[in-house]
């Protein structure tokens, strides 16, 4: 596989991850809480706590769609946010 074909998928997958950190979580937890209801409350009665998550995500969101521009650019801080997506997969794992 080429460069330039590596480059295009990454501009892809980029592109598609931005999308659904942006859309996809907020229809999911805040629009329509009836598709999963009991995956997204951690108590009873009113929490800020999904909007925050999805206030996060969807501002992670923006910067990935700003990287698919350029990603040769924006290769440091996608390997960052790699990174630190396996350090808290790794350490969420062990409570599952």
């Amino acid at each position: 596989m080429s460069n330039s074909t590596r480059l295009k998928y990454l501009r892809i997958a980029l592109v598609l991850v931005g999308i659904i950190f942006i859309f996809g979580l907020y229809l999911l937890m805040i629009a329509w809480p009836s598709i999963w209801p009991s995956g997204w409350t951690w108590h009873t009665g009113h929490s800020d706590y999904p909007l925050m998550i999805v206030g996060v995500y969807a501002t992670l969101g923006v910067f990935l769609l700003l990287a698919a521009r350029s990603p040769l650019d924006n290769l440091a801080r996608c390997a960052g946010l790699l990174a630190r997506t396996e350090r808290k997969a790794r350490l969420l794992l062990p409570l599952f």
